[in-house]
């Protein structure tokens, strides 16, 4: 019995999918947030991340900063309102995003 295979499937186990990060437009429909909720939500988020790896997870908060904010986090005038910069700090970090979402 012969079985198909995808590419997917027979791509290196060492490779492994990464997208360039891009802005994901995402509106809540269920609740209506206001700037201070949104950012006590985010703070409590990542305030309470204790599994993993920390060093992952003080990436992925540093990259959201800078796409929050790029001005406050010295990004503004990178070209792409933080893309590149939180990109960057991704690369280093050898974070994949098999989606580009973030």
């Amino acid at each position: 019995q012969s079985r198909r295979r995808s590419r997917r499937e027979n791509a290196p186990l060492d490779e492994h999918i990464n997208k360039p990060l891009r802005r994901h437009a995402w509106t809540s429909t269920s609740r209506t947030w206001t700037r201070a909720a949104l950012a006590r939500e985010r703070t409590d988020f990542f305030d309470t991340r204790v599994t993993g790896r920390a060093e992952v997870w003080e990436t992925l908060h540093a990259a959201l900063r800078v796409l929050w904010d790029p001005a406050a986090q010295g990004a503004a005038d990178d070209g792409t309102n933080g893309l590149a910069t939180a990109q960057g700090f991704l690369t280093a970090a050898e974070v994949t995003l098999p989606t580009g979402n973030l």
